[in-house]
Protein backbone atom coordinates (compact mmCIF):
# COMPACT_ATOMS: atom_id res chain seq x y z
CA UNK A 1 0.00 0.00 0.00
CA UNK A 2 1.29 3.43 -0.85
CA UNK A 3 1.16 6.01 1.96
CA UNK A 4 0.00 9.53 1.22
CA UNK A 5 -0.09 12.37 3.75
CA UNK A 6 -2.90 14.86 4.23
CA UNK A 7 -2.55 18.57 5.05
CA UNK A 8 -1.95 17.81 8.76
CA UNK A 9 0.91 15.38 7.93
CA UNK A 10 -0.98 12.19 8.88
CA UNK A 11 -0.46 9.18 6.60
CA UNK A 12 -3.41 8.09 4.48
CA UNK A 13 -3.70 4.82 2.61
CA UNK A 14 -4.39 4.84 -1.09
CA UNK A 15 -7.80 3.18 -1.46
CA UNK A 16 -7.03 1.08 -4.56
CA UNK A 17 -3.87 -0.51 -3.14
CA UNK A 18 -5.73 -2.21 -0.26
CA UNK A 19 -8.02 -3.97 -2.73
CA UNK A 20 -5.01 -5.05 -4.82
CA UNK A 21 -3.21 -6.49 -1.79
CA UNK A 22 -6.33 -8.40 -0.80
CA UNK A 23 -6.66 -9.76 -4.34
CA UNK A 24 -2.99 -10.84 -4.47
CA UNK A 25 -3.36 -12.54 -1.07
CA UNK A 26 -6.42 -14.47 -2.25
CA UNK A 27 -4.67 -15.61 -5.44
CA UNK A 28 -1.57 -16.76 -3.50
CA UNK A 29 -3.73 -18.59 -0.97
CA UNK A 30 -5.65 -20.37 -3.73
CA UNK A 31 -2.37 -21.36 -5.43
CA UNK A 32 -1.15 -22.93 -2.18
CA UNK A 33 -4.33 -24.98 -1.91
CA UNK A 34 -4.22 -26.18 -5.51
CA UNK A 35 -0.46 -26.87 -5.86
CA UNK A 36 0.67 -30.38 -4.87
CA UNK A 37 3.11 -30.75 -1.99
CA UNK A 38 6.71 -31.09 -3.16
CA UNK A 39 8.27 -34.41 -2.22
CA UNK A 40 11.75 -35.04 -3.59
CA UNK A 41 12.11 -38.62 -2.33
CA UNK A 42 8.69 -39.69 -1.09
CA UNK A 43 7.39 -42.89 -2.68
CA UNK A 44 10.57 -43.20 -4.73
CA UNK A 45 12.13 -46.64 -5.31
CA UNK A 46 15.84 -47.30 -5.67
CA UNK A 47 17.77 -50.40 -6.71
CA UNK A 48 21.53 -50.49 -6.17
CA UNK A 49 24.41 -52.81 -7.03
CA UNK A 50 27.59 -52.55 -4.96
CA UNK A 51 31.16 -53.84 -4.90
CA UNK A 52 33.88 -53.42 -2.32
CA UNK A 53 36.23 -55.00 0.20
CA UNK A 54 35.03 -56.65 3.42
CA UNK A 55 36.69 -58.08 6.52
CA UNK A 56 35.93 -59.52 9.92
CA UNK A 57 37.55 -56.96 12.21
CA UNK A 58 40.63 -58.91 13.23
CA UNK A 59 44.19 -58.98 11.87
CA UNK A 60 44.20 -62.75 11.44
CA UNK A 61 41.23 -62.57 9.05
CA UNK A 62 42.15 -60.54 5.98
CA UNK A 63 40.16 -58.54 3.49
CA UNK A 64 38.23 -60.08 0.62
CA UNK A 65 35.80 -59.09 -2.12
CA UNK A 66 32.09 -58.48 -1.54
CA UNK A 67 29.09 -57.84 -3.78
CA UNK A 68 25.75 -56.46 -2.66
CA UNK A 69 22.27 -55.65 -3.87
CA UNK A 70 20.03 -53.18 -2.07
CA UNK A 71 16.48 -51.95 -2.42
CA UNK A 72 15.26 -48.67 -0.97
CA UNK A 73 11.83 -47.08 -0.65
CA UNK A 74 11.46 -43.38 0.23
CA UNK A 75 9.13 -43.15 3.22
CA UNK A 76 9.56 -39.36 3.29
CA UNK A 77 12.10 -36.76 2.26
CA UNK A 78 14.20 -37.67 5.30
CA UNK A 79 13.60 -41.39 5.94
CA UNK A 80 14.08 -44.49 3.77
CA UNK A 81 13.20 -48.14 4.32
CA UNK A 82 16.08 -50.35 3.15
CA UNK A 83 16.70 -54.02 2.39
CA UNK A 84 20.27 -55.19 1.80
CA UNK A 85 21.78 -58.49 0.55
CA UNK A 86 25.56 -58.99 0.65
CA UNK A 87 27.84 -61.89 -0.19
CA UNK A 88 31.55 -61.99 0.53
CA UNK A 89 34.58 -64.27 0.54
CA UNK A 90 37.31 -63.88 3.15
CA UNK A 91 40.51 -65.79 4.00
CA UNK A 92 40.28 -68.36 6.80
CA UNK A 93 43.45 -69.41 8.68
CA UNK A 94 45.52 -67.89 5.87
CA UNK A 95 45.12 -70.83 3.44
CA UNK A 96 41.38 -71.47 2.99
CA UNK A 97 38.71 -68.97 2.20
CA UNK A 98 35.13 -68.96 3.41
CA UNK A 99 31.98 -67.63 1.87
CA UNK A 100 29.31 -65.84 3.80
CA UNK A 101 26.32 -63.66 3.26
CA UNK A 102 23.94 -61.46 5.11
CA UNK A 103 20.50 -60.02 4.67
CA UNK A 104 19.51 -56.92 6.59
CA UNK A 105 16.62 -54.47 6.73
CA UNK A 106 16.28 -51.14 8.45
CA UNK A 107 15.74 -47.42 8.15
CA UNK A 108 18.05 -44.61 7.10
CA UNK A 109 17.94 -40.92 7.94
CA UNK A 110 19.12 -38.72 5.08
CA UNK A 111 19.84 -35.06 4.65
CA UNK A 112 19.04 -34.03 1.07
CA UNK A 113 21.42 -31.31 -0.14
CA UNK A 114 20.41 -31.11 -3.81
CA UNK A 115 22.82 -33.63 -5.44
CA UNK A 116 24.77 -34.78 -2.36
CA UNK A 117 22.81 -36.87 0.13
CA UNK A 118 24.56 -37.87 3.39
CA UNK A 119 22.74 -40.62 5.28
CA UNK A 120 22.93 -42.84 8.35
CA UNK A 121 21.16 -46.19 8.55
CA UNK A 122 20.37 -48.62 11.36
CA UNK A 123 19.80 -52.25 10.36
CA UNK A 124 19.06 -55.65 11.79
CA UNK A 125 19.39 -58.92 9.92
CA UNK A 126 20.83 -62.40 9.63
CA UNK A 127 24.34 -63.67 8.86
CA UNK A 128 25.23 -67.09 7.46
CA UNK A 129 28.52 -68.72 6.41
CA UNK A 130 29.51 -71.98 4.72
CA UNK A 131 31.49 -72.99 7.81
CA UNK A 132 32.43 -71.64 11.21
CA UNK A 133 35.18 -69.12 10.64
CA UNK A 134 38.33 -69.33 12.69
CA UNK A 135 41.67 -67.60 12.69
CA UNK A 136 44.74 -67.29 14.85
CA UNK A 137 44.43 -66.67 18.60
CA UNK A 138 41.02 -68.38 18.86
CA UNK A 139 39.25 -65.84 16.65
CA UNK A 140 35.92 -67.44 15.78
CA UNK A 141 32.82 -66.24 14.01
CA UNK A 142 29.67 -68.32 14.29
CA UNK A 143 28.35 -70.11 11.23
CA UNK A 144 25.06 -68.20 11.54
CA UNK A 145 23.54 -65.53 13.71
CA UNK A 146 21.48 -62.40 14.12
CA UNK A 147 23.26 -59.13 13.45
CA UNK A 148 22.77 -55.41 14.00
CA UNK A 149 24.53 -52.70 12.08
CA UNK A 150 25.21 -49.03 11.46
CA UNK A 151 25.64 -47.78 7.90
CA UNK A 152 26.95 -44.25 7.24
CA UNK A 153 27.05 -43.23 3.59
CA UNK A 154 27.01 -40.54 0.96
CA UNK A 155 25.00 -40.65 -2.29
CA UNK A 156 25.52 -38.47 -5.33
CA UNK A 157 22.52 -37.92 -7.64
CA UNK A 158 24.07 -37.83 -11.11
CA UNK A 159 20.59 -37.39 -12.57
CA UNK A 160 16.99 -37.87 -11.42
CA UNK A 161 17.23 -41.60 -12.18
CA UNK A 162 20.92 -42.45 -11.71
CA UNK A 163 23.17 -42.12 -8.71
CA UNK A 164 26.45 -43.24 -7.19
CA UNK A 165 27.16 -43.96 -3.56
CA UNK A 166 29.79 -44.91 -1.04
CA UNK A 167 29.04 -46.36 2.38
CA UNK A 168 30.65 -48.21 5.23
CA UNK A 169 28.83 -51.12 6.81
CA UNK A 170 29.63 -51.98 10.42
CA UNK A 171 27.77 -55.08 11.61
CA UNK A 172 28.02 -57.04 14.84
CA UNK A 173 26.93 -60.66 14.95
CA UNK A 174 25.12 -61.30 18.20
CA UNK A 175 26.07 -64.58 19.82
CA UNK A 176 26.82 -65.99 23.25
CA UNK A 177 30.49 -65.25 22.67
CA UNK A 178 32.01 -61.81 22.31
CA UNK A 179 30.16 -60.20 19.40
CA UNK A 180 32.46 -60.24 16.36
CA UNK A 181 32.18 -57.44 13.82
CA UNK A 182 32.04 -57.38 10.04
CA UNK A 183 33.16 -54.31 8.13
CA UNK A 184 32.79 -53.48 4.45
CA UNK A 185 33.32 -50.40 2.32
CA UNK A 186 31.13 -50.44 -0.76
CA UNK A 187 30.77 -48.35 -3.89
CA UNK A 188 27.35 -48.53 -5.48
CA UNK A 189 25.56 -47.65 -8.68
CA UNK A 190 21.87 -46.82 -8.15
CA UNK A 191 18.77 -46.58 -10.32
CA UNK A 192 15.73 -44.62 -9.05
CA UNK A 193 12.13 -44.47 -10.25
CA UNK A 194 8.57 -43.77 -9.11
CA UNK A 195 8.59 -40.10 -8.12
Amino acid sequence: MLPRSDASGHALLVRGSGVRCLLVGLVCGAACLVAPAAGAFENQWQLGFSLGPATALHRSLGWGPSVALDGVYGLSDTFDAEVFLQGFQLPNDGNRSWRAGLVAAGVAYKLDIIQWVPKLGLHAGYFGATTEISGAQDVRLPQAGVLVGVVPGLDYAYSRSLGLGISGRFESILSRRVPPSLVSVILSAEYRWGW
